[in-house]
């Protein structure tokens, strides 16, 4: 028999259910291959861990003194590794391996792949802003707050009516309770639009503003303050509106 047939005699090896002919070859094979080794240790070691689930018994006498001559038998057969080219390769285990190895490689391009895309995502919006900001020609829109003792600034910056992009520039807004964001509304005629969530910050930011339609269409804007994620309608009263020109 060959090596490959060999090795999965193994599990009938262990057991002792093989003749003595078979047991003959796979004490050789044993004595010369480091994989029917490893195997030999592996449903040994399977073969243990069942046994501690099951209450502890005497073997068989027989059992013993087999195992006791087969270990002299291995003992008495000189090992000698072949070159690594002749060990017998498990189809399997390398498909297995193989396999592997392709998804932890897909996962790694995968992500990989977003993490390009969303930096370059961010350098896009990055160039939007800056061509809207310093565009010679964009109108402000400065939001007022209600509360006159408010010192927070923050500015609506678009370039023509037909535009649906715009840049909100915000600095020095209070940083708000747990749970709650400011919210951005566009406004024409008493129908009231989203325009996005944001977050309190001292620092000046500057976030680019996707309208569901043309600036020109929306003739105020206004800012509340709604539940994390934003609300459909506002909740509440304006802490702060500007007339869009």
């Amino acid at each position: 028999m060959d090596d490959t047939t060999l090795i999965d005699l193994i599990p009938d090896y262990v057991l002792g259910s093989l003749s003595s002919d078979e047991q003959a070859q796979v004490d050789a094979l044993l004595a010369r291959s480091q994989e029917a080794r490893d195997s030999l240790l592996a449903y040994e070691q399977t073969l243990a861990g069942l046994a501690l689930l099951s209450p502890v018994r005497k073997a068989p006498a027989h059992l013993t003194d087999d195992f006791s001559k087969r270990l002299q038998t291995m003992a008495a057969v000189s090992v000698v590794k072949p070159p690594i080219s002749q060990l017998p390769r498990r189809r399997t285990a390398w498909l297995l391996l193989s396999a592997a190895a392709l998804l932890i490689l897909i996962i790694g391009i995968v992500f990989a792949v977003r993490a390009n895309a969303n930096a370059r995502q961010q350098q896009l919006e990055q160039q939007t802003i800056a061509q809207i900001i310093n565009n010679s020609a964009a109108h402000q829109t400065v939001l007022r707050f209600a509360d006159a003792n408010n010192q927070a600034h923050v500015v609506f910056y678009s370039v023509q009516a037909a535009d649906t992009d715009g840049v909100l520039v915000i600095q020095g807004l209070s940083v708000l309770p747990t749970g709650k964001q400011y919210q951005l509304w566009t406004i024409n005629s008493g129908n009231t639009v989203s325009a996005g969530v944001f977050d309190a910050g001292t620092q000046q930011v500057m976030r680019l503003i996707h309208l569901q339609a043309a600036v020109g269409t929306y003739k105020q804007m206004a800012i509340t303050i709604e539940p994390i994620g934003g609300s459909i309608q506002p909740s509440g009263q304006p802490i702060a509106t500007g007339t869009l020109s």
